[in-house]
């Protein structure tokens, strides 16, 4: 709504300069130029406190809706091509995006850090993160990223995302072409019961409406390993430890599972 704009034509070239227009609450400013001899376009494009409504998107299982992002993009493309494809793998560009408080449709992380407040040992919270049925939403503090596009790639530099009871860092990019995610993330939860896990690693891959998720537990390995040894010493206060039992223990469970109740089998007052 009410778009206003500076435009020159000089020498083959378009320019598009002070574009300012508004969107309900919204406001974006932008440059435009266009070589009409060589069809190239550059400019940058800026808008602030667009709101995200829930109805944009639905095309994946997760989704952010209900609330205001801001960006910041400078861009680049060749147009000498009408190839969808080509024109998309020459189109460059690198931006910011920051959002105050955000929901996240199809996962619900209070319910998730009261489950997280009831994990004993390793097998419990595997069950838990398999567990697909993680509520219906949550809400973010904030989200900020950074990122680019580059031969058809969008390029995740980062995204750290805060919520009351998760910090996310993320990492990775997704092929726009061949619709295909590559996503490194690491999870931190904080919950009543437990003040300073170590990171989750989640690691999404796959086409963006039919995606996998895999975990890695190996820091969360050991810090209930630790706690395990820490519960051990205070409750007996000796110990004597039986080496052919822990190395029998390690050789059998260590790669699957690590149950910190099954420590107690290998001590001795």
């Amino acid at each position: 709504d009410n778009a206003k704009f500076n435009m020159f034509y000089l020498d083959n070239i378009l320019n598009i300069k002070n574009f300012k227009a508004n969107l309900d609450k919204s406001f974006f400013k932008g440059n435009l130029k266009y070589s009409l001899k060589n069809k190239k376009v550059s400019g940058d494009l800026n808008f602030n406190n667009l709101y995200i409504a829930k109805d944009y998107f639905g095309l994946s299982k997760i989704d952010l809706f209900d609330g205001l992002v801001s960006c910041s993009i400078l861009y680049k493309a060749n147009l000498t091509s009408t190839n969808f494809v080509k024109i998309l793998k020459s189109f460059n560009s690198e931006g910011k995006c920051n959002s105050g408080k955000i929901k996240i449709s199809g996962i619900d992380l209070k319910e998730i850090a009261k489950s997280v407040d009831k994990v004993n040992d390793i097998s419990s919270l595997i069950n838990l993160i398999n567990n697909r049925n993680f509520g219906k939403e949550s809400q973010f503090r904030k989200i900020n990223s950074s990122f680019n596009t580059k031969n058809g790639d969008l390029n995740i530099l980062s995204i750290k995302a805060i919520h009351d009871n998760l910090i996310l860092n993320s990492n990775g990019k997704y092929d726009l072409i061949k619709d295909n995610l590559y996503i490194n993330s690491k999870a931190f939860f904080k919950t009543t019961k437990y003040k300073n896990l170590p990171a989750l690693g989640i690691k999404v891959t796959g086409p963006s409406k039919d995606f996998k998720v895999a975990y890695n537990f190996e820091d969360l390995k050991q810090k209930m390993f630790n706690e395990g040894v820490k519960q051990i010493l205070k409750e007996k206060k000796t110990i004597i430890v039986d080496p052919d039992a822990i190395k029998k223990f390690l050789n059998g469970n260590i790669e699957k599972e690590l149950n910190v109740k099954k420590l107690f089998d290998l001590f001795d007052n």
